[in-house]
């Protein structure tokens, strides 16, 4: 599945699809479609409310070519999921996964769940990408062994399992995690 982000603030991802690619796209809308392309609304049998609501996409007669923008804009970024640590997200910033791309609830460690309960955070595993979309630019960290970033709740778009969180030390304000490497941060710069 070859595919280009076009635009600058609201884009659109143009796929090339071959027979057998699929993709799931969550609060995206079909902009333009050539060949044979499928857009399907179909239930799953899946217990998260929100994967419920996806729409497949594919090329069942062979190859295709479709565009989707994210229902709300935004700026979105490719991420590709092959580690077995995966990547945690928030589902607001989900917009479309490949087929082998797998979403599970995210189970932190007990000293931080409560500070991350209001984020609903779900582990993304499996092989396959991941495109993700947020309003505003994404801010990108890579934090070796010995490296931490304190980072505020409500800006967090995702980072790798293999990141360990905890309550900020010595940092006012409430809703600041320190996170401690090796691994990435994605923050949303809003």
């Amino acid at each position: 599945m070859k595919h280009r982000i076009v635009g600058d603030h609201h884009q659109v991802i143009a796929f090339e699809l071959g027979a057998g690619d699929e993709l799931l796209i969550f609060s995206g809308k079909l902009v333009f479609s050539k060949g044979s392309v499928a857009l399907q609304q179909k239930p799953m049998d899946i217990p998260n409310a929100w994967l419920q609501d996806a729409a497949t996409l594919g090329s069942p007669g062979g190859k295709g070519l479709a565009g989707i923008a994210p229902t709300h804009g935004g700026h979105i970024k490719r991420y590709d999921i092959n580690q077995p640590s995966g990547l945690v997200v928030i589902p607001s910033s989900i917009f479309i996964l490949s087929r082998g791309v797998l979403a599970s609830p995210y189970k932190p460690s007990p000293e931080i769940t409560g500070i991350l309960d209001i984020l609903n955070l779900y582990t993304l595993s499996g092989a396959g990408a991941a495109f993700l979309r947020t309003d505003e630019n994404f801010l990108e960290f890579t934090l070796g062994s010995d490296e931490e970033l304190c980072a505020n709740i409500e800006h967090i778009i995702g980072f790798s399992g293999g990141i360990k969180m905890n309550p900020a030390p010595g940092v006012t304000g409430k809703g600041m995690v320190q996170f401690s490497g090796p691994g990435n941060i994605i923050l949303a710069a809003r």
